[in-house]
């Protein structure tokens, strides 16, 4: 199929476009132009992809002619215009293809061009093979110049080993001491035991246990056994996977002895790389885009790489290619909307079907979900007892195992639920003067902002949110993990505060002494509890005996009829309300025993319900319905759009702001030296942004962003801030923008505007 994909180029209409493209008087254009004589030229030329199908079709099935059609990343037509037979030449063209097409079988030695298989997996494989004929399209498009026959098979081998397709070779006696440098948990021991081939593996433990680790050591008893060939981790955000990187990367050196290429997939790889050099590179230069970087062997990076090939997005056979048949883990399934979820659900189907080994991660996975996940094969399945902190569960094509484990370390935390923040402000500053490390997350980046600027003038305070900055954010996120850490200095003396957002839910190591939460869906909860007392061996101050974590709600009469403020913008109020149910009358949580029930309880049914609750669950009844339909329409669609389609649920307005401030770069900058500059000055905002005229910049910083495919074309907003902070260039339909390297990016809109508008 590779070899026939550009046999539609032999028509008349490309033939002339290439005499065009020649000297008048050469010896081919006198010789073809003949043999053009009569021919008509006023048809229109039929795009060569589609000849070759048609050829390809005459020869085949007319699916192994789609799978040759696709090559340039746009989906097959629906029919044929028989205009187009005549602009491709006719039978007598036809039968010139024809030839070659004959000619190209003898070489390989067949007789026939493959057929699909009649079974369930025929569309995937499909998609599969179209993608590797892309894929080897790409490769030999490196050659620009003819090459002596003699001379095909070398070229073609080199041309394969820089992109990375080299064989792997898989060190086979390594035990997991030998691979992590510790000795495995039980729950790590037991999850490498499981394994049982090709097939669905979910790994249920809860934060901190080592899922990462566990996961690899999975992962490595599948390439040991010549079942894979590669590996790539799925994270939710660029931070989670940037953080993973290099433990990944060790671990991935460790099991193949070598310095082979471990690739960061996802849009903001290229400033890793920026920062720490060659050694964070994207797998070469070859592998320099997210599209081309999945295709590496070894890769971690974001979800949305993996969940691109089952969107209808210009060649997302491509990677189909890419993650087949490696070893794919998706970690921290339980982050994600319907929407996702419903997509994951088909990428994780597509990929059993094509005999890949897929490992699910979360610590806190609904038993709705889990069934979702495994499909229809676990239906009917009668399980006992299989509920727990710790469970594995595996399906492959031949087995269904369960394996439910006690938990190893217990955490009795003190909960306290209320609605009275003055005194929970005053508890954090008494508790932070006697030398508490303390977490305080909320749902908005407003409302961490406001509880920051009250609480850091008492007491020893840091922000962190996801309207910094990348160059502010990064370092940001590095002095605050240091701070939080089990040996930071002074770490039982010295107090501190620090205020964030979800971004603190997951990816940064935090040991907190107490947490405060606002308060959120159960298994966000649950993930924030996670960042309490989470290593052993950290001293805690004298007077800090017990974990401890408080969640604030709204006064009783706002909970009774539901109403949330800002956290049921973000969240859906009915879940909010049934977490409160779910938390109201304890005052301790044994963690992790009781996470299945809390989930359960959260996220149950309940037979009788007041009047305004059931209308809140009518509401997120309608609108997961509406956030899976969305997604299965989106996957429904055919054509191979240019247009990235969204994989994730987004309902307002999501517009990017570049900051600049009073330094600029270097005049003789590159224009790659310069996206990397500007990106690392990037927010995302959920504001509608006014552009007012571009502010006073550099001359040749000013061309860049005016001519720039990345920032020009008023794609993206550009402002100036001031030495105050304010924004010039730029601002929102209600009034100005500030940024200030302390408070991130904030605006004069209140939170509760600026959660409508989201």
């Amino acid at each position: 199929m590779a070899a026939a994909h550009d046999v539609g180029k032999m028509n008349p209409l490309f033939l002339k476009k290439l005499l065009d493209s020649l000297p008048a008087e050469s010896t081919e254009v006198k010789h073809w132009s003949e043999v053009l004589r009569g021919f008509p030229t006023d048809l229109q030329e039929v795009p060569h992809p589609c000849v070759s199908r048609t050829a390809v079709a005459d020869e085949s099935v007319r699916a192994i002619g789609e799978v040759v059609e696709r090559h340039h990343g746009y989906e097959p037509a629906e029919a044929e215009d028989p205009a187009e037979y005549v602009a491709a030449g006719g039978r007598l063209w036809q039968e010139y293809r024809a030839e070659a097409l004959a000619w190209y079988k003898h070489e390989l030695g067949i007789d026939s061009f493959p057929r699909p298989p009649r079974s369930k997996a025929r569309r995937a494989m499909l998609d599969l093979w179209a993608g590797t004929v892309t894929l080897a399209d790409w490769i030999a498009s490196q050659v620009s110049e003819p090459l002596e026959e003699a001379d095909v098979a070398e070229k073609a081998r080199a041309l394969v080993s820089r992109a990375g397709f080299e064989k792997i070779r898989v060190e086979g006696e390594l035990d997991f001491r030998a691979l992590f440098g510790f000795e495995p948990r039980a729950f790590q021991k037991e999850a490498g035991e499981l394994y049982a081939g090709p097939g669905l593996y979910i790994l249920e433990a809860p934060m901190g246990y080592g899922k990462t680790e566990a996961a690899l050591w999975l992962a490595y008893r599948a390439l040991a056994d010549g079942r894979a060939r590669g590996i790539y981790f799925a994270m939710p955000t660029q931070l989670t996977s940037t953080t993973l990187w290099s433990r990944f990367a060790r671990a991935v050196r460790t099991m193949t002895s070598s310095n082979i290429p471990v690739n960061l997939v996802h849009q903001a790889a290229r400033l890793l790389e920026a920062a720490m050099g060659k050694e964070a590179a994207a797998g070469g230069e070859w592998a320099s885009t997210p599209r081309r970087a999945l295709l590496g062997n070894f890769g971690v990076g974001t979800i949305d790489q993996c969940l691109l090939a089952g969107l209808p997005v210009r060649f997302h056979t491509v990677r189909w290619a890419g993650l087949v048949p490696k070893v794919v883990v998706f970690d921290e399934v339980h982050s994600y909307d319907a929407y996702t979820t419903t997509i994951l659900q088909s990428v994780v189907h597509t990929l059993r079907l094509l005999g890949c080994t897929v490992i699910i991660l979360s610590a806190t996975l609904t038993r709705r979900v889990r069934y979702e996940l495994l499909g229809e094969e676990a239906k009917g399945v009668v399980e006992e007892n299989s509920d727990g902190p710790i469970r594995l569960t595996a399906m492959t094509e031949s087995s269904y195992t369960v394996r439910v484990l006690p938990s190893e370390r217990k955490l009795d935390v003190h909960l306290r639920v209320t609605d009275d923040q003055a005194v929970v402000e005053k508890d954090v500053i008494a508790r932070v003067r006697r030398g508490e490390r303390v977490l305080w997350i909320e749902n908005t980046v407003g409302d961490a902002q406001a509880v920051f600027r009250r609480l850091s003038e008492v007491i020893p305070s840091g922000l962190l949110h996801g309207r910094f900055r990348p160059v502010e954010r990064l370092s940001l996120e590095e002095s605050w993990t240091a701070a939080f850490a089990p040996k930071a200095e002074e770490r039982s003396q010295k107090g501190l505060l620090l205020v964030g957002t979800q971004v603190l839910e997951m990816s940064l190591d935090l040991d907190a002494d107490y947490l405060v939460t606002r308060i959120a869906p159960m298994d966000h909860v649950l993930q924030r509890m996670g960042r309490l007392w989470r290593h052993e061996r950290t001293v805690r101050p004298s007077g800090c005996a017990i974990p401890g974590m408080t969640v604030l709600v709204p006064g009783p009469d706002e909970i009774a009829r539901g109403e949330f403020g800002t956290s049921g913008v973000i969240y859906a109020p009915y879940v909010l309300w049934k977490t409160y149910r779910a938390l109201e009358a304890r005052d301790r949580i044994c963690f992790p025993d009781d996470i299945s029930e809390l989930l359960e309880t959260a996220y149950g049914n309940d037979d009788e319900l007041p009047e305004p609750i059931r209308r809140l669950l009518e509401d997120v009844d309608a609108k997961r319905l509406r956030m899976s339909g969305s997604a299965l329409v989106k996957m429904s669609i055919s054509g191979g759009s240019d247009r990235v389609p969204c994989t994730r649920w987004i309902e307002g307005p999501e517009d990017e702001l570049l900051i600049l401030d009073t330094e600029f770069p270097a005049e003789n900058a590159s224009s790659a030296e310069l996206t990397l500059w500007c990106e690392e000055r990037l927010v995302r905002t959920p504001f509608v942004l006014v552009r007012d005229e571009l502010p006073e910049l550099p001359a040749k910083l000013r061309k860049f962003l005016t001519e720039s495919p990345r920032f020009g074309r008023n794609r993206t907003a550009v402002g100036l801030a001031a030495p105050g902070g304010e924004i010039r260039g730029v601002r929102t339909v209600r009034g100005r923008l500030i940024y200030t390297k302390r408070e991130g990016l904030f605006t004069e809109l209140s939170e509760e505007e600026v959660c409508v508008r989201q």
